[in-house]
């Protein structure tokens, strides 16, 4: 990994995890309130009531970026014991934002969130240790050999990685007997709606009924005498989305504590429950269906330029995305948070026969428009792109009501990154780096292009960090008028992100990769 990438990751890693901890920087304590405020920290660890499993691991992934790239800029200027200076490093750095959140009124500190970001900046140092060891060579001489020759078969698998990754989190993985019997009762075998084998065979409690804490939620609280406090308590959760058992009492207890949640838990489940006709919705299935033809588009592209003449083409190009949807559904029955669904491999598979029927019907188009096989992509990215804004917009539940409105217009939503790391969850930096990535294939074509035509990097930068920014605020805005969605300055500025993040990529590939394969054919490197 090329060092002045390494090092620039690192400081903007560090200096996003300090603004990211200590924001809103309202310093409501001074000196004098010290021993009163280190009195208050919870010094329970991890068998406290109010430490949430979410919570946990969230902290401990927040630290691992910081460890890995520390351990690899360490490891690239030739210092000793790098996985020993990374641990210290992330120790030090967690222990001081750890004080300072004492001064803040909004922040809690905590013994537990010192050791869990330890231990992230340790394992992040491991896996770096491991990668560099191990993988990094067979990693970076495949990576080349398929960039240089094979491109479109290097950027389906990375599709498909990414895709996998998305549909697994959050890992919550368990192979006993009971969940996976569990897992099996869950499952959906009736397409376009969501009818779980248990409970259309056996007649068991549908377990995949979603929670959710909405005003009118609230109202039916108060009227059955939940006290004040807890419904003021209980609506800090509005902005949490919709989820299953679990997790929504997770959120619960991490907010009310584990007593108190006890104590009302029938009537907050009897009342946040939503309907279960929201298990199956058209217009998330045909958003996976648009994403889907894209990604069946790319695939026809890699027959017609690889597979074409292969014995093994066909089967390829139609049974290898069939085994992977049957495979991935397979694999979420060990997913104790996630549903084996009919659905997503008919909109999977049924997406990806779309794409190829498409890429044969536009076939006077592609002519026309395709001097480079870089334009081969434009096709799909067009699908690409109206995916973004159909993921954007859903559920199209646009509303002007001021109550519609007023809900995101708090300081949470409106201040850069607060809202996702109040509460330090995977959930919420899963969010961030997905939404970071949506616009980065776009601005990572785009950039090409421009740069082919001799296009200086700085107006590439400006323009698709703003065209991110544009598309950012219209699906932020349309999502302010929605009742589910929740609209965050923070999503706009992660789109802007991806259009910097597209554009830096055709940078290195010009200034890193292009020189190395140069290298390599004349025999001056080997990888």
């Amino acid at each position: 990994m090329n060092r002045k990438v390494v090092s620039f990751l690192f400081w903007a890693f560090t200096l996003f995890t300090v603004y990211n901890t200590l924001i809103p920087f309202s310093f409501d304590y001074g000196f004098g309130d010290l021993a009163e405020q280190i009195s208050k920290i919870n010094w329970k660890m991890y068998w406290g009531e109010d430490i949430a499993i979410t919570d946990i691991v969230g902290n401990i992934i927040l630290f691992m970026p910081f460890g890995f790239l520390l351990y690899m800029k360490l490891q690239q200027n030739g210092s000793n014991h790098p996985i020993f200076i990374a641990i210290l490093a992330g120790a030090a750095l967690s222990l001081s934002i750890e004080i300072t959140q004492l001064f803040i009124q909004s922040r809690d500190t905590a013994p537990h969130d010192l050791l869990n970001n330890t231990l992230g900046s340790f394992v992040g140092a491991a896996v770096a240790s491991i990668y560099s060891a191990s993988m990094a060579a067979i990693t970076r001489r495949t990576f080349y050999d398929l960039l240089d020759r094979k491109p479109f078969i290097l950027l389906a698998v990375i599709i498909a990685l990414s895709q996998f990754v998305t549909a697994v989190m959050p890992f919550t993985v368990s192979i006993s007997v009971s969940s996976l019997a569990d897992s099996v009762k869950e499952s959906n075998v009736i397409p376009f709606t969501y009818m779980p084998i248990g409970t259309m065979l056996f007649g068991y409690h549908n377990e995949k009924t979603e929670y959710r804490i909405t005003p009118a939620a609230l109202d039916s609280l108060r009227q059955d005498d939940v006290p004040e406090e807890v419904l003021a308590r209980l609506a800090n959760l509005q902005e949490v989305e919709n989820s299953r058992r679990s997790r929504f009492l997770n959120e619960v207890k991490r907010e009310l504590g584990g007593k108190t949640r006890d104590k009302y838990r029938r009537k907050i489940l009897r009342y946040a429950e939503l309907p279960e006709q929201q298990f199956f919705q058209m217009s998330k299935w045909l958003e996976s269906l648009i994403y889907w033809i894209a990604v069946g588009y790319i695939l026809m592209i890699c027959y017609r330029i690889y597979w074409k003449n292969k014995p093994y083409g066909n089967a390829l190009l139609y049974g290898l995305p069939l085994l992977y949807f049957l495979f991935l559904e397979g694999f979420q029955l060990i997913i104790t948070s996630r549903i084996s669904d009919v659905n997503d491999i008919i909109s999977g598979y049924g997406g990806v026969l779309a794409g190829i029927g498409l890429y044969h019907l536009l076939k006077p188009i592609r002519r026309a428009g395709v001097k480079r096989d870089i334009d081969l992509l434009k096709i799909p990215l067009i699908f690409y792109f109206v995916f973004i804004f159909f993921a954007g917009f859903r559920p199209f539940d646009w509303s002007l009501a001021a109550e519609v409105i007023n809900k995101d217009l708090i300081a949470e939503n409106l201040i850069p990154f607060y809202a996702y790391f109040r509460k330090t969850n995977l959930w919420n930096m899963y969010d961030l780096v997905s939404t970071m990535a949506y616009f980065v294939p776009i601005s990572l074509f785009w950039s090409y292009v421009q740069r082919e035509k001799g296009q200086a990097y700085a107006q590439i930068y400006t323009v698709t960090i703003i065209a991110g920014l544009v598309v950012g605020a219209i699906i932020e805005f349309s999502q302010l008028l929605s009742f589910e969605r929740i609209a965050e300055i923070t999503d706009v500025l992660a789109y802007g992100t991806g259009g910097a993040i597209g554009t830096f990529l055709v940078y290195y590939y010009h200034h890193q990769i292009i020189p190395t394969l140069k290298m390599v054919k004349q025999g001056t490197l080997r990888l």
